[in-house]
């Protein structure tokens, strides 16, 4: 690959690493907001964002390993955890 493919794939990385952690986060307010309807709805003991949550540090970490821009989707992912078991 090219360094400019590198470049690119990192920053692509980057933003699925953003996304995962803040669609987490928000659904995990929405769900915390509306009192566990959704989970309870499904029938699940826990939040349905739980995926998302760990998809978020999976990624972080691997944008991490390329990029020091990987600490922004680490804390996002370590604020949805902190956010999960402080209302769990």
């Amino acid at each position: 690959m090219s360094e400019l493919e590198v470049r690119k794939s990192r920053q692509v990385l980057w933003a699925f690493a953003i996304g995962t952690a803040v669609i987490g986060l928000v659904t995990l307010v929405v769900e915390i907001a509306t009192g566990r309807q959704l989970g309870a709805a499904v029938g699940l003991p826990v939040f349905v964002s739980t995926p998302l949550g760990v998809g978020a540090v999976f990624l972080a970490l691997l944008t991490l390993r390329n990029d020091r821009r990987g600490l922004i989707p680490l804390v996002l992912a370590a604020a949805y955890w902190i956010l999960f078991f402080v209302y769990l």
